[in-house]
């Protein structure tokens, strides 16, 4: 894949645009960092200036062993961070948080010094006390020019870290519809030096399809529930309009409603049956079954509908097919489907065409149409349930019968596709295992 033209123009370019990405995003975090460290540490400053104000004229900074610590407290509770009161020695004479008596002196902490020698301190360091990173802003407590002690107020830095990290996080690097969906994830790297960051690729691709699977599917399902309920709505209504009093004309909306909820009820009975056979709870029993026994009786039961369509359906299996092991009333049951969707979309004066063929251990049974064939872009999700081609919009059926028929063949460890060419028709192609001992099981 990767050897292909389209590929080695893609990578480079690709790469070039999450290199360009991870350099934004780095560039745009350092740039929001900052910018709330700024507003922090003016925060911070003018909540130490408003405790220093209050606290100014209290005799415990000259005292050796003054207690500062239910001022501390209470300032701390009232702003909601970590407040220690210093004394001009570097002693600790009030702390919000944790035990003073347990703690170092704070002369030389970075952010008392730069408040001693500049009138106010900051600096972001992991506090050993705390067990987290923290900016600590300090200014002077002065009387009459003389220094008494020093104010700090301390915030823990996991709000701002957290709300850069959402930076961190960058998607569509995207390539068309059904093609790579892949998600950047940058994390700048604070320690390293020179500045670094890890960059995460992830491929969501699956992610991607299975969401836009389950998206659909509530649209599909909500369109054709909402089809028959709207025509049993009117229906009723007419009835209730006055419909009633003319029997023929009730009879025929008597006969409309049933229709729509015989096509109700058959939407809820493959519902249930495709439910079964996914989960695992739906029996199948293999054993050696011809070729022509499955095959043949649906090509029967739908060679009038084929008849009145105006085309023509033939069937070619060779004399020398070897038995397959298969559950046959199942396997009638993926034929049918294919033989009725080539009808339902093959133009009148066209042809449908059943074959088989022994290839190895497998037989390939196809249906082949000279129909309208599946847009490009429809073929990859054509056997999902409810997903209907645009071309199928207007016909009948309830977007099941491809789905049921996939998970039948898969049931039997065999392989089901389709090739197709809009405006050309198409070839669905199953495979069924071959019978060389005459194994009977169940499952």
């Amino acid at each position: 894949m990767f050897r292909s033209i389209r590929w080695r123009i893609a990578i480079p370019y690709m790469l070039l645009i999450l290199l360009a990405m991870a350099g934004l995003v780095l560039h745009l975090s350092k740039l929001v960092r900052g910018a709330h460290l700024d507003d922090l540490e003016a925060q911070l400053t003018a909540e130490a200036q408003l405790i220093e104000d209050a606290l100014t004229s209290s005799p415990a900074w000259d005292e050796p062993d003054g207690d500062l610590d239910p001022s501390a407290q209470h300032y701390a509770e009232l702003l909601k961070a970590r407040v220690t009161l210093i004394g001009a020695d570097g002693t600790v004479l009030g702390e919000s948080h944790e035990d003073r008596a347990q703690m170092d002196n704070h002369l030389y902490r970075p952010e008392v010094q730069q408040a001693l020698a500049r009138g106010q301190g900051s600096s972001l360091r992991f506090s050993r006390t705390m067990d987290y990173e923290m900016m600590y802003v300090a200014i002077p407590l002065t009387t009459e020019g003389c220094v008494r002690g020093i104010v700090r107020v301390a915030l823990p830095l996991r709000q701002i870290e957290a709300h850069v990290a959402r930076l961190h996080s960058v998607e569509p690097v995207e390539m068309d519809r059904q093609g790579l969906f892949l998600q950047v994830i940058v994390t700048p790297l604070q320690e390293a030096e020179p500045q670094a960051c890890l960059i995460i690729l992830q491929d969501l691709t699956r992610v991607r399809r299975l969401e836009t699977i389950r998206r659909d599917f509530i649209s599909n399902i909500s369109h054709e529930l909402r089809t028959p309920l709207a025509s049993l709505k009117a229906l009723v209504d007419t009835l209730r309009g006055g419909a009633l009093e003319d029997p023929p004309a009730a009879q025929r909306f008597l006969n409309h409603m049933e229709t729509e909820v015989d096509a109700l009820t058959q939407m809820v009975r493959e519902l249930l049956e495709l439910s079964r056979i996914e989960s695992g709870r739906a029996a199948f029993r293999l054993e050696p079954v011809v070729v022509a026994d499955v095959v043949l009786p649906p090509v029967e039961r739908l060679q009038p509908q084929a008849e009145r369509a105006g085309l023509q359906l033939t069937v070619d299996l060779p004399g020398d097919l070897p038995p397959v092991l298969a559950d046959a009333e199942r396997i009638q049951q993926v034929v049918t489907n294919l033989v009725h969707n080539a009808i339902k979309f093959t133009p009148s004066g066209g042809m449908v065409m059943l074959s088989a063929e022994s290839i190895g251990e497998e037989v390939v049974i196809s249906v082949r149409d000279t129909g309208v064939g599946i847009p490009a872009d429809d073929l990859p999700r054509i056997f999902e349930r409810f997903y209907k081609a645009d071309r199928a919009r207007s016909g009948g059926g309830t977007g099941l019968g491809l789905a049921i028929a996939k998970h039948i063949v898969q049931a039997h460890d065999g392989r089901i596709w389709v090739e197709s060419t809009e405006g050309q028709g198409s070839t669905f192609s199953f495979t069924l295992l071959t019978d060389r001992k005459g194994d009977k099981r169940s499952r």
